[in-house]
């Protein structure tokens, strides 16, 4: 099990669009810039649902790594060993199978995560209320003439109506849903299976591509902001 240190919440934003939420960063009192170079990542956890979600996620995020100066080991050499060796860094980590990994690797802390959200862009539709437009007040006048036993003569009368009541009618309109990715990624120290920091974040975008790069900027930008403030240890 990943031992959590008391963690310090800072939360942080980028303005990525009117409806952008914060990502949310948690940092270690223990995290130290000195101590952490290279690091490792591991594929995320899947989003139910979406097979290959978390290699998609953690793809796009490992370039973001770089932010905060990290040095990485190649994707590919990761993915070797996991396979090779037979690791599973999903659920529960083992202490030991991290720091086997990390000594494996030659790395201080290995990056692991889950996808919590991931929806493609899509289409629906929706009834719209439209109000109908009515006719003004109708006026008008009658002229005619009578007769019978009391003798004949003319008249002149008048009317008035109204053209209708003002309606509503629904009609159907198609709106476009934006993909939605959202993540959560940690850091953990190799050698004391301590976590790090974690950030969880998520995006719209035109498609699962573009809300990871927004999410991935957006958490990392806040994790460099949030680093930064503290004192070098």
């Amino acid at each position: 099990m990943i031992k959590r240190a008391p963690l310090l919440a800072l939360f942080g934003a980028v303005c990525l669009g009117a409806c952008a939420t914060p990502a949310v960063v948690l940092i270690s009192p223990d995290y130290s810039a000195v101590k952490v170079r290279k690091v490792a990542m591991a594929p995320f956890r899947d989003f139910p649902g979406s097979p290959g979600s978390g290699q998609i996620a953690a793809d796009v995020f490992e370039e973001y790594l770089l932010m905060p100066g990290y040095q990485l080991v190649e994707r590919r050499q990761v993915d070797a060993l996991l396979k090779e060796h037979g690791f599973e860094l999903s659920g529960n980590v083992d202490p030991a199978q991290i720091k086997q990994l990390g000594h494996m690797l030659g790395v201080d802390a290995l990056v692991l995560g889950a996808v919590t959200d991931f929806q493609t862009a899509s289409e629906q539709t929706v009834m719209v209320d439209v109000p109908e437009e009515t006719a003004p007040p109708l006026y008008g006048g009658m002229v005619g003439d009578y007769g019978g036993a009391y003798g004949e003569g003319a008249f002149v009368g008048g009317a008035y109506g109204y053209g209708g009541m003002p309606m509503e009618t629904s009609i159907p309109e198609t709106e476009f849903v934006p993909a939605h990715v959202a993540f959560t990624a940690k850091l953990v120290d190799v050698e004391t299976a301590e976590l790090l920091w974690t950030v969880s974040t998520g995006s719209d975008g035109n498609d699962p591509g573009s809300a990871l790069q927004a999410a991935s900027s957006k958490a990392m930008t806040s994790l460099v902001q949030q680093l930064r403030r503290l004192a070098p240890r």
